[in-house]
């Protein structure tokens, strides 16, 4: 009710009411509406516990080392022959099934999974990420 009172006593004139009690009623239900969409918005916490948070942003070291790893990998991935670099993209990049990829580069799909394998362990072995 004092929030209706202070916003009533602040705001300009609205003219005529043709049921005051009523106004009232519904002005202080809005307010009361709006306090508990407020309250639950926000989450009440102990000032010590923010303490304890930690931010699981990348910092500039993560940041670095990951610029790092990605230039390795595409550095690698520019080494592969070319039919072999465009069925593993066709795979992790672009999502294709072993079947789709053998169709569209007209394959066997047993030669997909082979190509495949080697392009994998060729870019884990040229890559070594993290260390």
């Amino acid at each position: 009710m004092h929030d209706a009172y202070i916003r009533l006593s602040g705001s300009p004139k609205i003219g005529e009411v043709r049921n005051p009690v009523a106004y009232l009623y519904r002005m202080v239900m809005n307010l009361a509406h709006n306090i508990r969409v407020r309250e639950m918005r926000s989450v009440a916490m102990p000032s010590d516990m923010l303490d304890t948070l930690s931010d699981e942003s990348p910092g500039p070291e993560r940041t670095a080392i990951a610029n790092i790893d990605r230039d390795k990998m595409l550095e690698a991935l520019a080494s592969l022959p070319a039919r072999r670099r465009e069925i593993f993209l066709a795979r992790w990049r672009d999502d294709l099934s072993q079947t789709e990829i053998a169709v569209h580069f007209s394959l066997h799909k047993r030669t997909v999974q082979k190509e495949l394998a080697r392009a994998e362990r060729f870019l884990h072995g040229r890559t070594r990420l993290g260390e």
